[in-house]
């Protein structure tokens, strides 16, 4: 819920195509998971695989959550 929040929070039309929208989503999609697991539960989890997370989520996301402002 928290990561589609970010998502839906810079989603514009043509979102999917513009680099500066998916860098501000992939940037608090970042923040959310250094805050939230890996500081609030002192997780060790190297940055490598949080990138690689983060790729699939917006990957996912440009599929899955089209122009109109539904998610599928």
């Amino acid at each position: 819920m928290a990561l589609t929040g970010i998502i839906n929070r810079y989603r514009t039309v043509g979102w999917q195509n513009d680099r500066d929208v998916q860098n501000r989503m992939r940037n608090d999609i970042d923040d959310f998971f250094f805050d939230e697991i890996v500081g609030a539960r002192a997780l060790q989890v190297n940055a490598a695989v949080i990138d690689a997370i983060v790729d699939d989520i917006l990957a996912s996301a440009r599929v899955r959550m089209a122009d109109d402002g539904r998610a599928r």
